[in-house]
């Protein structure tokens, strides 16, 4: 995930986040009121949001069971 910050100079500030790293094509922004410290404390909750909101471009790692060699 990567995230740009952009300050309008009207006291909003502009989150813009891109999954292209992760291999997801997903762009997604939000305004927040105030400056870039103010809208850094939002980054992480805008990253959970889009996670959770597009789940099914995020799919869980695959979970792999190893046999012990243990007997039944």
């Amino acid at each position: 995930m990567t995230y740009q910050l952009i300050d309008n100079g009207s006291g909003i500030t502009d989150i813009q986040m891109g999954f292209a790293d992760e291999g997801v094509d997903l762009n997604v922004s939000r305004k927040v009121a105030g400056d870039a410290e103010k809208a850094l404390t939002q980054v992480k909750v805008l990253e959970a949001d889009t996670r959770k909101d597009f789940s099914d471009l995020f799919p869980l790692p695959e979970v792999v069971i190893e046999d012990e060699g243990g007997m039944l």
